[in-house]
């Protein structure tokens, strides 16, 4: 770059026109600016941290649940008592909304006083019972018959299954 100055034509080379740039206390030092950058960048990094592991935790709340103890006690009359002493091992609420005996809704079995019976009784929503994380219900399913459905030295399959659509399976031998 040419400037005339007092008559003398005087060049200013590129390194020179810098050096005047970097004294101009307008500017901002590259230094700093990378600073600033890196300090922003950092900030935005935590908060996409901080926001993705909140969308993670309330994707990983699971229930699970498992027998502590299974057992059928034999009543009069030809009836059975299947207690189910259950536990939420997991991070979710368990909502237990059926009890399938043999593959089939408990209900389906027998009609008026010969359909079994659930303890906690089944309510108007649906809900059997609801077992919180880390605590256990008891579950009890009296066989009633009359017919030959349910007989002595039979092994039931009893299924719980619950709202979020988990099954899980235990047998019992009727005494």
């Amino acid at each position: 770059m040419k400037k005339i100055f007092g008559g003398k034509i005087l060049e200013m080379n590129f390194k020179q026109q810098i050096k005047k740039f970097r004294r101009n206390a307008k500017a901002v030092s590259p230094v700093i600016a990378t600073i600033i950058l890196v300090a922003m960048s950092i900030v935005m990094a935590i908060a996409v941290a901080y926001w993705a592991l909140g969308i993670g935790n309330s994707f990983t709340k699971f229930e699970k649940v498992q027998y502590t103890s299974t057992y059928p006690v034999t009543n009069d009359n030809s009836t059975w008592t299947i207690f189910m002493n259950v536990k939420n091992t997991g991070t979710a609420t368990a909502t237990i909304n059926n009890v399938f005996l043999n593959g089939q809704p408990f209900s389906s079995y027998g009609t008026g006083d010969e359909t079994p019976t659930i303890n906690p009784a089944q309510s108007t929503s649906g809900v059997i019972a609801t077992v919180n994380p880390g605590e256990s219900q008891t579950i009890t399913v009296n066989l009633k018959d009359s017919v030959g459905t349910w007989v002595s030295g039979m092994n039931v399959q009893v299924d719980i299954m619950t709202a979020a659509g988990n099954s899980y399976p235990a047998t019992v031998l009727l005494p």
